[in-house]
């Protein structure tokens, strides 16, 4: 939940970003489709691999029984499908990120001098299997796409970003 001045609380991540996009100009009007297609995209890979996570946070959501995770057979499970997630789909995900950056001037992933909410949504979702906190997914995975690593760290180079994390790809460390 985010409170601006005192107003009444807003809720929803991406109702967030496209509020402070709009009031920031990350999310112009005459970019509307283009930022839309970036995003739609990121919501791909992040639809891709919830399974992935729901099995070690929520096994009875993809049907397992509860506690499912903390067995053995669990654990041997979470880490198959990370690892083949990892292996197989990250790979055709970064792909096709690295396309759309191509396509759009090779800089952000919607033609422009400047970031947009595209790129303020897939940046961290990125960062996240870099920062080495997830079990069975090695923090230099992104490191197959070059473009990718370089995209990520163009962004949090950015002044208003420089210095705001820690750990993983951009963090400087």
């Amino acid at each position: 939940v985010m409170v601006i001045d005192g107003g009444e609380p807003k809720a929803q991540s991406g109702a967030m970003l496209r509020w402070v996009g709009s009031q920031k100009h990350l999310y112009p009007s005459e970019k509307l489709y283009e930022i839309e297609e970036a995003i739609g995209l990121v919501d791909d890979v992040q639809r891709s691999w919830r399974p992935s996570l729901y099995i070690a946070m929520r096994p009875q959501e993809i049907g397992h029984p509860e506690g499912f995770n903390k067995t053995e057979e669990g654990q041997e499970l979470i880490k198959s499908m990370r690892q083949k997630w990892i292996e197989n789909e990250l790979p055709q995900y970064l792909k096709h990120l690295s396309d759309m950056i191509d396509k759009n001037g090779g800089k952000w992933l919607v033609a422009g001098d400047s970031p947009t909410i595209a790129d303020c949504h897939a940046v961290p979702m990125l960062r996240n299997f870099t920062k080495g906190h997830i079990d069975y997914v090695d923090p230099n995975c992104l490191s197959i796409n070059p473009k990718i690593v370089d995209y990520v760290e163009r962004f949090c180079a950015l002044p208003e970003i420089k210095g705001r994390y820690d750990k993983g790809v951009g963090s400087g460390n």
